[in-house]
């Protein structure tokens, strides 16, 4: 049971209450006490989890990919390839959204591409963070 409920918590900050409240309410069929080896174990995990969520994945650029955008720009890249959207990136670089919509078209438009799978491949290697 353990291992089915590691996966279940939707929330972005781990805490006691993240798993642990819905099974302490007895209006749950499977209402369960969990004990604090238990329950530890499963702070652990979703922690990791959290944590895998968060990671950001950075990049080298090409000297192509390099030349061809401004600073911004490979900023912006980054965003994009780490999944945010227009909302999230302007959120993170204090800017509005129409702007980090622009950043994206003028990056597609100078590397001629049309989506983040064909961004990605003008990358070159990872960084390690």
């Amino acid at each position: 049971m353990l291992n089915s409920l590691i996966n279940v918590c939707p929330f972005a900050e781990p805490s006691d209450n993240c798993i642990l409240k819905p099974y302490r309410n007895g209006g749950y069929k499977n209402s369960k006490q969990f004990t604090k080896s238990e329950a530890s174990q499963i702070m652990i995990s979703h922690n990791n989890c959290v944590n895998k969520r968060n990671l950001k994945i950075s990049f080298d650029f090409l000297p192509s990919v390099d030349e061809k955008l401004t600073e911004r720009e490979k900023t912006v890249a980054e965003f994009i390839l780490n999944y945010y959207d227009d909302k999230r990136i302007a959120d993170e670089l204090n800017i509005s959204q129409h702007t980090a919509n622009n950043h994206r078209k003028n990056i597609y438009r100078k590397l001629k591409v049309t989506n983040v799978l064909k961004l990605f491949k003008m990358f070159g290697k990872f960084k390690k963070n």
